[in-house]
Parts: structure tokens; sequence; C-alpha cells
């Protein structure tokens, strides 16, 4: 069972509608949330994050551009069934609003290890 460790900063964003309204988490709490469903690899806990419709969009590191929720949930539904994330800790690099955009950049950390190995 080899174990990889891959670390990559990420962008999230969102609606300020969202970002502040009166219950909305802190940007750590956000992060925690969101490292924490990456460790129970569970495609539909990661869909809570994002808005439902065709014009939600997800750019995977290689480039490749999800397009909708449908074809975002099935990026991590291929994801999790090919690897384990365990180990997940993500950390606020910075944060900020613009008009109606709220965006945090984080610094993801994690091992990993196929699934195909257990």
């Amino acid at each position: 069972m080899a174990l990889r460790r891959m670390s990559v900063a990420f962008l999230i964003v969102a609606w300020t509608s969202i970002a502040q309204a009166d219950d909305a988490p802190s940007a750590e709490t956000f992060l925690q949330a969101w490292a924490d469903a990456w460790q129970g690899s569970d495609s539909e806990r990661m869909m809570r994050f994002y808005e439902p419709g065709e014009m939600t969009l997800a750019i995977e590191s290689s480039g490749r551009v999800r397009k909708g929720t449908a074809d975002i949930r099935k990026m991590y539904q291929e994801a999790f069934d090919e690897l384990v994330f365990e180990n997940v800790k993500l950390t606020l690099i910075a944060q900020g609003t613009q008009e109606n955009i709220a965006w945090a950049t984080c610094r993801y950390v994690a091992k990993m290890r196929l699934r195909a190995n257990d």
C-alpha cells in the first residue's frame, strides 16, 4: 500500500450572497468542511460546495474545464473511484472579496493511495 503525498494550491470562488450571509462559515470552517469531504471520498458531499446549474465550472489542475454540476460530479466520482485521500489538510493562504465575488486561496496537502491496492 504505497502512499503518495500531494501538495497543491487551490483557488475557491463563491458569490458574496453566500459568503456574506449571516450564517456563512468563516473561510477556515469552509476549508475544513471541504477537506473533510475530500477525505470522505463522497462526491455528493463535494457537490454541496457548488451552485447547481450548467453555468458552474470547475477547472482541473490539468487545465480541463468541467462544465455544469453533472460533469463536476463525474470528475469527483472518477477521482474517488481511483484514489483514497487521507490526512487531507487545507491551509488558508489569502482571502478577499470584490464586488459580488468572494475568493480564497489555500494550500491542499493529502496522502493518496490507489483504491485498487485495498
